[in-house]
């Protein structure tokens, strides 16, 4: 994906830890595989983004590239 950085830390997350504590534990990679039959041949990293965060619920819901 494009993000290069995590999301900042939330408040309820930061309860008693130090600023000299705080740091990126891991990186995550993501891989696609559709079926061959799947209409769509091109996806960017944004309509990946939207699958994930629930903006796109179903194939029928994401736009032809």
């Amino acid at each position: 994906m494009s993000d290069s950085h995590p999301r900042p830390f939330k408040d309820s997350e930061l309860v008693g830890v130090e600023e000299d504590q705080r740091g990126q534990l891991a990186w995550d990679a993501i891989v696609v595989i559709v079926h061959l039959d799947n209409p769509i041949s091109d996806m960017t990293a944004e309509t990946l983004k939207k699958i994930y965060d629930g903006t796109y619920g179903t194939w029928e819901d994401v736009p032809s590239e």
